[in-house]
């Protein structure tokens, strides 16, 4: 196995780590908090800290008009399956969104890397792919409800999504340091959800020394440490490959659930 498999092998791992916590904190958080607000916050937070390091480093790079494109669908993806997965997390079993959500995120992985990058489906894929949604049929099937009908859509929809933001990642990730492509992710998102805050009249809570906002600055750290973690690993690793990786996420789930 090359040295470079490895780092992508280990970066993805440590990232499924990571987001396996997303659930808990979005469950810790609630709807009272705001879904685009949440978002919004935490994205903040995270932005602010990697300019200040960017500043200091001095390692910013300029943007080609070319890859514009490529950081607007990837940070749109990254927020529908964001907020999606907030709402997905409050009103389905935990059973259930997982399931679904991690089923999305595998065929979308397998199909736009297929489609975006011409990897090829090899038969140790295909089986390998056989097996993951077989084990996730194993451990996270549960009856289907139909009144929540239009939530387990939903939680399959933003798998797919979360399946496109770390594809998509692939294509400015040799180009840009990894700091540098996480800020302007979290840029975009800001700049996405502010209006969506304004129109939904999100009430806005500003920062104070509570459990609360403790949970928000925690929730922030975490995902800013896998977000840079899911583009070093896809950067070294095929998309449908990394896609498999990233099914370590709900074992960790299970664990901190």
């Amino acid at each position: 196995m090359e040295k470079n498999q490895i780092k992508g092998i280990v970066s993805l791992t440590a990232a499924a780590l990571l987001f396996s916590l997303y659930g808990i904190f979005s469950r810790l958080l609630g709807l009272d908090f705001g879904i685009f607000y949440q978002a919004f916050s935490r994205s903040l937070i995270i932005f602010l800290i990697l300019v200040v390091f960017l500043l200091l480093k001095k390692t910013w790079k300029k943007v080609e008009k070319k890859d514009y494109k490529w950081f607007l669908a990837m940070s749109s993806f990254g927020l529908a399956s964001v907020i999606g997965f907030f709402v997905t997390a409050n009103k389905l079993a935990i059973a259930t969104n997982l399931f679904l959500f991690y089923t999305g995120s595998t065929i979308g992985g397998y199909i736009l890397g297929s489609v975006f990058f011409n990897e090829k489906l090899t038969r140790i894929k295909i089986v390998s792919l056989t097996v993951c949604l077989m084990g996730l049929l194993m451990i996270f099937s549960s009856p289907l409800d139909k009144q929540n009908l239009t939530y387990m859509i939903l939680a399959f929809s933003i798998g797919f999504g979360a399946a496109a933001w770390s594809v998509f990642s692939k294509k400015v990730s040799s180009k840009y340091s990894l700091v540098q492509v996480s800020a302007i992710d979290e840029f975009i998102l800001i700049v996405l959800t502010l209006p969506l805050i304004i129109i939904f009249k999100e009430p806005i809570l500003l920062p104070a020394f509570s459990l609360l906002w403790l949970n928000v600055f925690l929730f922030a750290f975490s995902v800013l440490a896998a977000s840079l973690l899911v583009f070093n690993g896809f950067k070294y690793l095929e998309a449908q490959t990394g896609t498999l990786f990233m099914l370590l996420e709900p074992v960790f789930g299970v664990v901190f659930g």
